[in-house]
């Protein structure tokens, strides 16, 4: 497998991905910009694989890898950090992103970074500057400002009348701004109106908007169940999308959630004990509802009933969907433990003569037909943990850290092992089967991609089965995201002749067979506050 003209295939498969998704989406800052670069990528990467080109492999998978990767994965930091209230580490960051993308992060999002550390420094006249700046300018901060504003100031009230003014002005003249909407909806929910706001949540889901991120997603809905008074569907949210907000900040909305709920008592005692614990912006808010306290809860209406207990069963659903998809290493000792055998295992063929030698590869384990015909089943184990050059080992090693740890967390350790070992051992036997029944020549055979393949059936599998219970768009989402992977998958077996596509597509089928098998639901603890 040469390792610059598939690097360079991967990019150009990864810039035509982008490229369809730019040209789909609504119009956005810089998108001409966006759909020469992905278009530029694509064609410099295809050139270069069909070339044979080095030079120009090179230039197609670092322009992919510093204008696309890097910047995609940087934001994801980027948003967990400030979900954190990391802003310190945040702002730097940042200002990487937008030296290499500078659409993915204008200016004015770095100067309410610097804001929103002012108000947790404790530095809240500062802050409240940089705030009001902002929020006088049109760009991509002003509404995230302005809101950042009103919770600071308590003039959710009069930026009300100010916004619902704006939006008839807007209306009169057939203009839709989403980043007001979405002010108007957090505004409405805050002074009581829920029915009102959810009103236009569901405009602003049926209205031509970027995707959001399951972050965005979830804060949304966030605001709308604790103003609603919906504890339980609050506590999935932080469980999930939300889990790395700050403790404190998470008890904050379960107490506003008790508190519209009518459970005054309760949540006054989880307000006086969060008041000396948090920043200079939650503790206005927390203020604001101790006030709250002495008064009764808004009274919602049973149309806004239920559409939130509606928008609580949606929201508790994709929380299980997100901790079924969800990535973390680090608690997957199963994942690890392969891992670390996958890299244990190559810098033995490395010292054996060369993990590139066919040879070296053989007299290790590699797959033979003709020797496992010959009592050598050992064989079909042993290649499992054998790769062909460092390019092969990196790409299956990455797969791994994707997809084990969420199916190992979903499944549990035992299951995920025989998951794993199952579609890896069945995709060998399909090789060796189809071997003997053609005849002919047969070559050698190494690596996890069988067993990695069959992870992805097994997710693709439950992402199934969980939408024959209850489909979601969000889970639609993610079931045409597996299909294309899968299809890419079989695009780039074509295009690479050194791949077995047969053990690829066998691995898939038994992990989708095994996954259906083993599967089992997760839930998701119950709020503390109910």
């Amino acid at each position: 497998m040469e390792t610059l003209p598939v690097l360079a295939l991967l990019a150009a498969m990864n810039s035509a991905i982008a490229l369809v998704v730019t040209l789909r989406s609504p119009p956005f800052p810089g998108r001409a910009r966006a759909i020469l670069q992905h278009l530029a990528i694509g064609v410099a990467g295809a050139l270069a694989y069909a070339r044979r080109e080095d030079g120009l492999a090179w230039v197609a998978f670092l322009a992919w890898l510093l204008l696309a990767l890097v910047p995609a994965l940087a934001s994801r930091w980027l948003q967990r950090l400030v979900l954190q209230r990391r802003y310190s580490v945040a702002k730097p960051l940042g200002r990487l992103i937008g030296l290499l993308a500078p659409r993915a992060f204008p200016r004015e999002l770095l100067r309410l970074i610097d804001a929103y550390l002012h108000l947790h420094a404790g530095r809240t006249a500062e802050g409240t500057t940089l705030l009001r700046e902002l929020a006088a300018r049109r760009g991509p901060a002003r509404s995230a400002a302005a809101r950042a504003l009103s919770a600071l100031e308590g003039t959710w009230v009069a930026r009300l009348e100010e916004l619902e003014r704006a939006r008839a002005e807007q209306r009169a003249r057939g203009i839709l701004h989403l980043d007001a909407l979405a002010e108007l909806a957090s505004a409405r929910a805050e002074s009581g109106d829920i029915l009102g706001s959810l009103e236009l949540r569901a405009q602003l889901r049926r209205s031509p908007a970027p995707r959001r991120t399951p972050v965005e997603r979830a804060l949304e809905q966030l605001e709308c169940l604790a103003y609603g008074g919906r504890p339980r569907g609050v506590a999935a949210l932080c469980a999930g999308a939300l889990a790395a907000l700050p403790a404190t900040e998470r008890r904050l909305w379960l107490a506003t959630a008790a508190l519209r709920r009518g459970e005054r008592a309760l949540a006054r005692a989880e307000l006086l004990a969060l008041h000396p614990l948090v920043d200079p912006l939650r503790r206005r808010l927390v203020e604001r509802r101790l006030a709250e306290c002495e008064s009764a809860a808004p009274a919602i209406d049973e149309a806004a009933q239920a559409e939130l207990a509606a928008l609580e069963a949606q929201a508790i659903e994709e929380q299980e969907l997100f901790l079924a998809l969800e990535s973390r290493p680090l608690r997957a000792p199963v994942t690890l433990a392969l891992l670390g055998a996958l890299l244990a295992v190559f810098a033995w063929e490395e010292l054996r003569g060369g993990s590139t030698s066919l040879e070296v590869l053989y007299e290790m384990g590699a797959l033979y037909a003709p020797a496992v015909a010959d009592g050598e089943h050992w064989r079909l184990g042993a290649a499992l943990f054998l790769h062909y050059g460092a390019l092969h080992l990196s790409l299956n090693a990455l797969a791994l850290l994707a997809w084990g740890p969420p199916l190992e967390r979903n499944l549990g350790r035992s299951r995920f092992a025989l998951l794993y070992f199952g579609a890896g051992l069945l995709s060998m036997i399909s090789v060796v089967a189809a071997a003997r029944w053609q005849g002919g020549p047969s070559g050698i055979l190494v690596g996890a991609s069988g067993a990695i393949l069959g992870l992805l059936g097994a997710a693709l599998a439950d992402l199934v089965a969980r939408r024959r219970r209850r489909s979601s768009p969000w889970l639609e989402r993610h079931l045409r995201f597996l299909l294309l992977l899968l299809a890419l998958q079989v695009a780039f077996d074509l295009l690479v002749p050194q791949v077995s596509q047969l053990g690829h597509l066998a691995g898939a089928a038994a992990g989708f067979a095994l996954g259906l098998v083993l599967r089992r639901e997760r839930e998701i603890a119950p709020s503390p506050l109910t």
